[in-house]
């Protein structure tokens, strides 16, 4: 059994994509700092995480936004996308 799933963060604003930073706290691995950038294509912030892990994030846009969530037990040897809407 694989126990490696994938989390994308895809952040856009009106419509485009923006540059984010993005951390996440796994609850059974160390924090990551990751950032996106805009461009074509959109360069994503990608982690590898445990599909038995819940993994908190907060995405800081450059105008300072904030969003914050929560993804649980993702599935195994799957991307995982987490759209942002700033």
């Amino acid at each position: 059994m694989c126990f490696i799933s994938f989390i994308a963060f895809i952040v856009t604003s009106g419509g485009k994509t923006v540059n984010a930073n993005v951390t996440i706290v796994r609850l059974h691995g160390p924090t990551q700092i990751g950032t996106t950038e805009a461009g074509s294509p959109p360069q994503i912030a990608e982690y590898d995480v445990s599909v038995l892990d819940t993994i908190s994030y907060t995405v800081i846009l450059s105008n300072g936004h904030m969003v914050m969530g929560t993804v649980s037990n993702p599935d195994s040897w799957t991307l995982e996308a987490v759209d942002i809407t700033g």
